[in-house]
């Protein structure tokens, strides 16, 4: 029995799994569709570049990670990440964790997915944790840039308000 009855309540702890590992977490981000998370995890080389505005521009982001969160849609959420791979790095599906064991119970039975690089997590009230890791793999799309040039507003935003 899932302790979630709406799949916002994962998204506090699929956040915290996310800042861990280094990403700056964005929530219900367009990026080939409606995406519920989206982490970048920027390129220091290329922030300091951007500082000083040096030239030649280059992309931020070293590193965009894509989240769908489901209570129980599988097929959806697992087509969903799939969709995503084309503008993100890497891309997850995170589910309550009885479902995601579920899911790694039976790995045939999704193999197409796996086969692309899709990862799934297990949310409990308590966290996160990766029950299939995600393959990286480079976005197909350039929508990758857009994507870290919205994160660097936010992260110079935040970064001027500390300031003050």
């Amino acid at each position: 029995m899932t302790p979630f009855s709406r799949e916002e309540e994962m998204r506090p702890m699929v956040a915290a799994w996310m800042e861990a590992r280094g990403l700056t977490v964005r929530g219900q981000t367009i990026i080939w569709h409606l995406c519920d998370m989206v982490g970048c995890e920027f390129d220091p080389e290329m922030v300091r570049r951007r500082l000083k505005r040096q030239r030649p521009w280059q992309p931020l982001a070293k590193r965009l990670v894509a989240v769908e969160l489901k209570l129980s849609r599988i097929v959806e959420a697992l087509h969903q990440a799939y969709n995503n791979l084309c503008a993100v790095h890497e891309s997850y599906t995170a589910f309550p964790a009885d479902v995601a064991a579920r899911i790694a119970a039976k790995p045939e039975r999704w193999a197409k997915y796996w086969a692309h690089g899709i990862g799934v997590l297990g949310v409990t009230a308590d966290g996160c944790e990766v029950v299939i890791a995600a393959k990286p793999t480079p976005p197909t799309l350039g929508h990758a840039n857009g994507q870290a040039e919205k994160f660097w507003r936010d992260y110079r935003r935040k970064a001027k308000e500390t300031q003050t």
